[in-house]
């Protein structure tokens, strides 16, 4: 009998439906912040042979699909990018295209539309606003920017729309072109090869139905380390506690530093550091460097949450971990403002199984201990998190090692981030502040809170998660960011503690 040893450090991410992604890897091996323009995207994750190179190596781009469902799902993953709802064509006008119940396979083409293969898929018929491709790149391009990779994916239309190129301007170093029928014996048969052959391309790979062009003059080269958008992003909230101004600062910032290193000493010299962290030494959370990609552990997680009229923040909270989850537990107490279908909608695009139920309020123990008693008892670990609370990708993996700490730990108190806007109220202070938010699902003895307001577990034995370098993880954390107070109002504000209030007085009197 063999056994596998040490199979997951061979494992590698993919998003491609063909592995199309590993033969871009390894043309742009080590390139950070490239620039994409994904013609048909179709979805930031599936079937995507930009998305490895987004995740991992920082790139951005213009993603475009003619499907306002596709473009909707770029716009929440992928807010840096420009996404834009429209088609491709030779020219500017009005245009058929036939919208699939599966995305993947819309089509402006008539004949590929009908393929028997899809004779049973739900579809409608629309018109649609069409433009060139050189048009668009015309209008939306970041100026000084080059593009690196043109994918397209339009069922049938690939000529049409590179012929729609202003090549003049736009010279992308490499092309990836989904073609049907593609013979390897016979390449100067197909349409596409003869026009990029014209174009200055060659044909380096041919991956089941895609074809990988580059220009003659590519040369595959690593460029320096540099700062991708994510670490930039990544850097501002954990060593400012907050989020860059815009999306041209986070261009700035990435471009303006050749590594993470020098980056994340930027930030550290900045006054804005030094004035939040007035009178506090070593404690900041400081990066060293971007973590690695996330692989689930195999410990199962139930997030267990309370909410109430949480419309606003419940659907960011539930997709920030989700990919630590195995349920969710929800009670509401109350909301009037579509809390609990939000949701239940976004628990079911993530499909994660979930118990929702609703109950009166009557003190926050009382909530939560509410959200524990219906988390299944095949769960490992119980997640807490508030609605106006997150986590974010690049914290994940912290989460593997404290899940797999030695049993002498019951649970971990997790560093929390606040978040605040200075203008409106007195700053919080950023950083450690510590809660109770990650224990195991004892069976035994469950896990209970106690106290109306402030509430806290019962006694258990707590690890502080490491601020820095320790043996449960290589940097400190994970970390919850609290955006509650990010833009609240004086009356907001007032109103909560007057609440907080009046149930700790409660709490005292029936002591």
């Amino acid at each position: 009998m063999s056994t596998q040893v040490g199979v997951p450090e061979f494992q590698k991410a993919a998003f491609a439906q063909f592995g199309e992604d590993g033969v871009l890897a390894w043309l742009f091996h080590g390139r950070k912040n490239g620039f994409y323009v994904d013609v048909g995207c179709h979805h930031p994750f599936r079937f995507s042979n930009t998305a490895l190179l987004h995740n991992e190596q920082g790139w951005s781009g213009i993603n475009i699909d003619v499907d306002e469902r596709a473009t909707a799902l770029f716009k929440q993953h992928r807010p840096f990018d420009t996404n834009i709802t429209m088609g491709v064509a030779g020219e500017a006008g009005i245009r058929e295209v036939t919208i699939f119940d599966e995305g993947a396979i819309n089509s402006f083409d008539k004949e590929a539309a009908a393929h028997p293969a899809w004779a049973n898929i739900p579809r409608q018929s629309r018109m649609v606003e069409v433009e060139p491709l050189g048009s668009i790149l015309h209008r939306t391009m970041p100026k000084g920017r080059q593009i690196n990779l043109l994918n397209i994916d339009a069922e049938g239309l690939d000529v049409e729309i590179l012929a729609s190129n202003d090549w003049a301007v736009f010279t992308p170093e490499v092309i990836t072109v989904e073609v049907h029928n593609f013979d390897l014996g016979n390449v100067q048969a197909n349409e596409t090869y003869r026009f990029l052959l014209q174009k200055g391309y060659q044909l380096v790979s041919h991956v089941a139905l895609t074809s990988i062009y580059r220009l003659a003059s590519f040369q595959q080269r690593q460029q320096p380390v540099g700062v991708s958008h994510q670490e930039a992003i990544w850097l501002y909230r954990c060593i400012l506690g907050r989020e860059p101004e815009s999306p041209e600062t986070v261009v700035w910032f990435a471009n303006s530093h050749a590594s993470f290193e020098d980056a994340r000493k930027h930030l550290l010299d900045s006054l804005e550091f030094k004035i939040k962290n007035v009178g506090v030494k070593d404690e900041y959370f400081i990066p060293e460097k971007f973590p690695a990609t996330f692989t689930k552990s195999a410990k199962r997680v139930g997030l267990a949450v309370i909410v109430r009229d949480e419309a606003a923040n419940i659907e960011n909270m539930l997709r920030s971990c989700a990919p630590l989850l195995d349920h969710v537990s929800l009670i509401d107490t109350g909301s009037t403002d579509g809390t609990v279908d939000i949701a239940r909608g976004a628990l079911a695009s993530l499909g994660l199984p979930n118990t929702i139920k609703s109950i009166a309020f009557e003190d926050f123990s009382h909530a939560r201990n509410a959200a524990l008693e219906v988390v299944p008892s095949s769960m490992d670990w119980v997640l807490m998190l508030d609605a106006d609370e997150e986590l974010v990708a690049a914290d994940y993996w912290r989460f593997n090692a404290l899940l797999e700490a030695d049993d002498n730990i019951d649970g971990w108190q997790l560093p929390r981030m606040n978040f605040a806007d200075l203008a409106k109220r007195k700053p919080l202070r950023p950083y450690p502040d510590y809660q109770s938010r990650l224990f195991r699902n004892h069976l035994s003895d469950p896990v209970r809170f106690s106290g109306r307001v402030h509430e806290r577990p019962q006694s258990l034995k707590w690890g502080f998660a490491p601020l820095n370098r320790s043996e449960v993880g290589e940097i400190g954390g994970p970390h919850i960011h609290h955006l509650g107070y990010a833009d609240i109002t004086q009356a907001r504000w007032q109103k909560k503690h007057d609440f907080y209030t009046k149930l700790a007085g409660q709490d005292k009197s029936s002591s």
